[in-house]
């Protein structure tokens, strides 16, 4: 009897489970359901507080001169280079070697200054009594010639460095530059050194712009540093150009993604491959380099993260008729552009740091009324314009009809990619990717075939 009750109680068991089973199943989608839904108003309560924080920042930033840190260079600019390949042999009829001053540090104060009249402070690191006396003092000089510096004490030499140096072979026709640079007392430039100067510079209130720290020590301590400033200020970051062997920027990449994650950086500007790179070299998930109409898609896919600043914005491809910029708030992305216009087709400093110079100056000085996304969305079209206008003017010292353009100036299988896939949406404007390149193929092999 014992048996049967044990094999009567199993079945009804089961019976019971599987009624009640489908009723489980609804409860624990509907937990899932419920425990996302506290995810998404959690994290819109603390996109909403961040972003009050931002506007509240730059409401008091007005009017307070730009703080600039970051990397400062001597230019030696050589021209017109004859080959492509470096041999053992002589080339004469080069111009005159020119010194200058680069970076977007230096850039950005020239514009600002240029266009709007506006002093900026700059922190920096140059060399002081090294083998190279030539270049130091020539960085010296060209400094003091500088009228937008409110203080050169707060550049700082560092003994027994050179001055940071690059050496730009510029192609015949202005084509590309071919860049060697040597970082010299970048190096040296730690959140530690600057401690004094900061503290000199900064007040109550201001935008801290902080440029091309990659080639610095300022990625040390970065998330300490900025979450103390970032109370107060607001923070700005380009990182510049990333250098060709990704490794070389590990330990920066990794503080700056702390630096994003914990809220530490309130404004990060920079272009499509810088993103791409920075969320690639970070993350476990990868994403190829889509063509051009599916860069939103992925902007999207990389916002949803949420391992990036407040507000990013994402700088003109380069490509006549497409988007010209991103505006991403918290993780929502909205695409830029100014009408009847073509996309910026330079990759040179000079335009971007335009572009940066003008986005915070509008940001901080037109503060109209409306929301965080309105202001971001009128600052990046007036950034966008100003590029345009901008764009004829003679990148490092050379003849102004002979400006370079991205492809000029790179020349590399991406821009070939990009100008293939504008050419072929445009004789085949109704087929999917696919079938254009296949079509392609077969008007190739036509050709081929007649001759």
């Amino acid at each position: 009897m014992d048996f049967l009750s044990s094999i009567l109680a199993g079945i009804v068991a089961n019976i019971v489970s599987s009624l009640f089973k489908p009723y489980d199943l609804i409860i624990d989608k509907l937990n899932d359901l419920f425990t996302q839904k506290e995810i998404k108003d959690k994290e819109a309560g603390e996109d909403s507080t961040t972003i009050h924080k931002i506007q509240n920042k730059l409401s008091n930033a007005k009017n307070e001169p730009l703080v600039i840190i970051g990397s400062i260079y001597v230019d030696l600019g050589i021209d017109p280079i004859g080959t492509k390949k470096l041999g053992k042999e002589e080339w004469t009829g080069i111009h005159p070697i020119r010194f200058t001053l680069a970076g977007s540090a230096i850039y950005v104060g020239q514009y600002l200054y240029k266009q709007y009249k506006q002093k900026s402070y700059l922190i920096s690191a140059i060399g002081k009594l090294n083998n190279n006396v030539v270049i130091i003092n020539e960085g010296k000089k060209l400094l003091k010639e500088e009228e937008w510096i409110i203080d050169t004490d707060s550049i700082i030499p560092i003994p027994a460095k050179d001055t940071a140096t690059t050496a730009s072979l510029v192609q015949q026709e202005n084509k590309y530059a071919t860049m060697f640079t040597h970082t010299g007392a970048l190096t040296s430039l730690t959140w530690e050194l600057i401690e004094k100067p900061l503290k000199k510079t900064i007040g109550k209130n201001g935008i801290i712009y902080l440029s091309g720290f990659l080639k610095t020590g300022l990625y040390q301590n970065l998330d300490d540093k900025l979450r103390t400033l970032s109370k107060d200020h607001v923070i700005c970051i380009d990182h510049g150009r990333l250098m060709p062997k990704i490794g070389d920027n590990n330990n920066s990449l990794v503080a700056l993604k702390n630096a994003f994650v914990q809220k530490s950086v309130d404004i990060y500007i920079c272009t499509f491959n810088e993103i791409l790179n920075y969320h690639n070299h970070t993350n476990k998930r990868n994403f190829r380099k889509p063509i051009i109409k599916n860069r939103y898609r992925t902007l999207k896919n990389i916002a949803r993260k949420r391992k990036l600043a407040p507000i990013t914005i994402v700088r003109g491809i380069g490509v006549p008729k497409y988007i010209e910029a991103y505006v991403i708030i918290c993780k929502e992305v909205y695409p830029i552009n100014i009408s009847q216009k073509e996309a910026i087709k330079t990759t040179a400093t000079l335009p971007k740091s335009i572009f940066n110079a003008v986005f915070l100056q509008t940001l901080i000085n037109n503060q109209e009324e409306g929301d965080i996304k309105t202001r971001v969305e009128r600052a990046a079209q007036e950034a966008l314009q100003r590029c345009h206008e901008a764009i004829e003017i003679p990148i490092r010292g050379e003849p102004k009809d002979k400006v370079r353009t991205e492809d000029d100036l790179e020349g590399s299988n991406d821009n070939k990619k990009q100008l293939l896939q504008q050419l072929l949406s445009e004789v085949f404007p109704e087929e999917d990717d696919d079938e254009k390149v296949e079509k392609a193929i077969n008007i190739l092999l036509d050709i081929e075939h007649s001759k």
